[in-house]
């Protein structure tokens, strides 16, 4: 009985099961280099090589700590595991950055925790890279963790056959502040709404429910920014798998 028990409170501990807060700390982190000898000679005043990061990182050791932390390196190409700090990590992602074809990249961008519940903790990175030319391109995805296994459940949110056209319709008309499908369709690359295709990142959970999150360039002009839905949990309700719906039980 004693070794079933210990077995138990082991297994327990494996599947990351915690309705505790996760502890952060929020860590600014600059780095800097200079250019290669490739691109010195088109360099500009105004930008240089560098990195400047502000990241609420995780401080404990537990599971689902780790998972994040793992997700933040998958997210900038660095080696996926365990940093101990939020500086290991940006210093392992300089030099992943400094060892490629472009180390002459200006990245400026923040990693936050968006939203925590019992069951539920949701990350975003949001941020701006610049490589020279005309402009830099923004970004911003996000990731939602369950607390039962640490499971990754973007892709698990929404039923794969889900008729989410006319919601994010619907959203989009709020985002570009249109009334109508015509004045809709004028904003987008699409003109015919029905096509619309759902966002190429996978959703995630922040506090005003389901976000559905487009790229630059994905759906509309450069100068439309990054176009996002918002939909309530309570609208999405038909469309979320079991394994959502148990997230916000």
């Amino acid at each position: 009985m004693k070794r079933t028990g210990l077995l138990l409170m082991l297994f327990s501990a494996w599947m990351c099961v915690s309705a505790a807060n996760l502890q952060t700390k929020k860590t600014e982190v600059n780095r800097s280099w200079g250019f290669s000898s490739n691109e010195e000679e088109y360099a500009s005043a105004s930008w240089n090589p560098e990195v400047k990061a502000t990241i609420d990182f995780p401080t404990g050791n537990d599971k689902l700590s780790q998972t994040v932390i793992k997700w933040m390196a998958s997210c900038l190409g660095a080696k996926v595991k365990v940093y101990k700090s939020a500086e290991t990590l940006i210093d392992a992602y300089v030099a992943q950055i400094q060892s490629g074809d472009s180390p002459d990249i200006n990245d400026q961008f923040t990693i936050s925790k968006v939203y925590e519940t019992k069951t539920l903790v949701s990350y975003e990175i949001e941020g701006y890279e610049y490589s020279g030319g005309a402009h830099g391109m923004s970004y911003r995805y996000g990731v939602t963790f369950s607390k039962k296994d640490c499971k990754e459940m973007n892709k698990l949110l929404v039923k794969p056959k889900a008729k989410l056209n006319p919601l994010i319709k619907k959203g989009l008309k709020q985002y570009f502040k249109v009334k109508s499908d015509a004045a809709l369709s004028e904003c987008l690359f699409e003109s015919n709404l029905n096509k619309l295709e759902l966002p190429n990142n996978s959703p995630w959970v922040v506090k005003e429910g389901i976000m559905f999150q487009y790229g630059a360039y994905e759906i509309a002009a450069f100068m439309a920014g990054m176009p996002y839905v918002v939909i309530p949990v309570k609208q999405m309700q038909p469309y979320l798998t079991t394994e959502a719906k148990a997230l916000f039980k």
